[in-house]
């Protein structure tokens, strides 16, 4: 019985060091691709799990994204440049499945680009800043997106009529808004919000006097002009 119970944990533990092994020539793998696409890769020691990678592009397209597909090593994606990005690249962006922190910004796509996104369930943090095709429409679709906490929409073709989605949106901490057509009117509609630490609404119309009201009617909010 003793030899039996041994030759188990050895088994066991020779199991979890070639899963390891394997793990470890995925992650190798993956790495190779991106920096021959042009990408630069930061290794996450902390990061809990098989995505681990946090991959910055300086330019980001279709073409890239369509190697990137199913990459479950990826937790973060950051560009600054995603023009060349169309409603058929965020499609490949939701079949990162461990993607965690996505930022595109220029993105040139609209609100059907948003859509897939919903795939992406361990999705925290989002900027399309200076996506300027970016609407009303596409913040409704952002309401799928249950664990977002983050989300810069800053310099896109937001109005009034989105802040009757983040009300919905009862994970979001961070909210960025800069450079945007929100006014005094829109805001009061974030009075009591449950989860909302932070909104920037710098370059907007939003008056002092507002926001004091709604950071005073929502506990632990603050309002940067």
């Amino acid at each position: 019985m003793k030899i039996m119970l041994g030759f188990l944990v050895a088994l066991i533990g020779l199991t979890a060091t070639t899963l390891a092994a394997d793990a470890n020539k995925d992650e190798m793998k993956a790495i190779t691709t991106i920096e021959k696409l042009g990408g630069s890769v930061k290794i996450d020691d902390e990061a809990e799990g098989p995505a681990r990678l946090k991959v910055t592009f300086d330019k980001l397209d279709d073409r890239i994204l369509t190697s990137l597909k199913g990459m479950t090593q990826i937790s973060v994606l950051v560009t600054g440049n995603a023009t060349g990005v169309t409603d058929r690249g965020m499609s490949l962006i939701s079949g990162i499945p461990n993607l965690q922190e996505l930022t595109l910004e220029k993105a040139g796509i609209t609100a059907a680009g948003i859509t897939p996104l919903k795939n992406l369930q361990k999705l925290k943090s989002l900027s399309l800043h200076g996506a300027t095709r970016i609407n009303d429409t596409a913040v409704g679709f952002m309401k799928e997106l249950k664990g977002l906490e983050e989300l810069d929409l800053s310099k896109t073709a937001l109005t009034d009529a989105s802040f009757n989605h983040f009300k919905a949106m009862n994970s979001l901490k961070t909210l960025y808004l800069l450079d945007t057509k929100i006014t005094d009117k829109g805001i009061v509609n974030l009075k009591g919000h449950k989860s909302l630490k932070l909104v920037g609404v710098g370059m907007t119309s939003i008056s002092a006097k507002v926001a004091q009201e709604v950071e005073t009617a929502t506990e632990g909010l603050r309002i940067r002009r």
